[in-house]
C-alpha cells in the first residue's frame, strides 16, 4: 500500500477481530473513527529501572499533574493523521489516564537523582522546596505511508520552579521520535515505552544538574 489513505481503506474493507499481539500485516494497527466499545488490550507505562528510597536532607520536589496537549489525555492512544486530523488506536487503552501514568513514571525515573526526592499524587501537602511542571506536547502514534515509517512521537517540557521565591530554574523540552518495531498494537505500545524511557533519562540528567538550586 503506497499511502496512509490506502492503508486505511484496506482495513475498512475487512471485518477483523484481532488482539494486540497479532500481526496486522502491511496495513499496521487498526485505526478507529468511531466508538468501538471497550478495549481488548490494556497497557501501562511502568518504570522498571532502579530508584532511590527517601534521602535525609535531600531537596524535595513535587511533580505536578502533567498538562496534556490537545487530544492527548485520557485512556485512549492518540493517532495523528494528515491535515491535523486525529483519531485513536482501536481496541487498545492505557490502564489509567495518560497524565497519571506519565507522572507516576517520572516520579520513579527521576528519584534516582542523588540529593533529590520526588512526590506526585498525594504529595501536595508536603513541604516541598520546588515543583516540577510537565507539559506534554506530543504523545501519539504517527502512521507513515508504509508500515516501516510508523513512529511514536513524545515531547515533554519540564519546568522547575523554586517555591520560596517563585524563580523558574529551567524549562527544557525533550522530544523523541521512536520507530515502531514489531507487529500489531503491541509494537506501538513498546515504542511508547522506549520513548518515555529516553525522556526519563534526559530529565534525570537535567535534574541532576539543577536540583541543588532547590535548597537555596
Amino acid at each position: 500500500m503506497s499511502g496512509l489513505s490506502e492503508r486505511l481503506n484496506g482495513v475498512s474493507l475487512r471485518v477483523l477481530t484481532l488482539t494486540a499481539f497479532l500481526s496486522l500485516s502491511a496495513c499496521g494497527p487498526l485505526i478507529s473513527f468511531g466508538d468501538d466499545g471497550p478495549a481488548d488490550d490494556v497497557y501501562s507505562l511502568r518504570y522498571d529501572g532502579a530508584y532511590s528510597p527517601p534521602q535525609a536532607g535531600a531537596a524535595l520536589i513535587y511533580i505536578e499533574q502533567p498538562l496534556m496537549g490537545d487530544g492527548l489525555g485520557g485512556q485512549t492512544i492518540s493517532v495523528v493523521l494528515e491535515n491535523e486530523r486525529r483519531t485513536r488506536l482501536q481496541g487498545v487503552a492505557w490502564s489509567a489516564n495518560s497524565a497519571d501514568l506519565i507522572r507516576g513514571y517520572m516520579v520513579r525515573a527521576l528519584s534516582a537523582v542523588p540529593n533529590a526526592d520526588f512526590v506526585g499524587e498525594g504529595g501536595l501537602d508536603i513541604d516541598a522546596s520546588c515543583y516540577l511542571g510537565l507539559k506534554v506536547w506530543e504523545f501519539e502514534f504517527a502512521p507513515g505511508a508504509e508500515k516501516a515509517d510508523d513512529t511514536v512521537n513524545v515531547a515533554i517540557e519540564f519546568s522547575l520552579v523554586r517555591y520560596s521565591d517563585s524563580v523558574l530554574l529551567g524549562r527544557p523540552t525533550y522530544k523523541v521520535v521512536e520507530p515502531v518495531s514489531g507487529a500489531g498494537t503491541e509494537g506501538v505500545v513498546l515504542a511508547f515505552q522506549r520513548a518515555i524511557a529516553s525522556i526519563g533519562r534526559s530529565g534525570k540528567s537535567w535534574i541532576l544538574d539543577n536540583a541543588s538550586q532547590c535548597t537555596g
